[in-house]
């Protein structure tokens, strides 16, 4: 979390508005935080974000 957070800010201080998305998955429980722009996963692999539900958008 705190990289994606740090991303963040990196792109909304340059103009960019990238989201951060929180996301769980159940079986094994796990809870993970990654940067989006528009469709396009920014901070994370594609196939890692895949096995997420997004919970929360900041």
């Amino acid at each position: 979390m705190p990289d994606s957070l740090a991303l963040a800010r990196y792109l909304w201080q340059r103009g960019i508005p990238g989201q951060v998305y929180f996301g769980v998955r159940l079986d094994p429980f796990a809870a993970h935080a990654w940067v989006q722009h528009n469709e396009m996963v920014l901070s994370d692999n594609v196939n890692v974000v895949a096995d997420y539900t997004p919970v929360f958008r900041l």
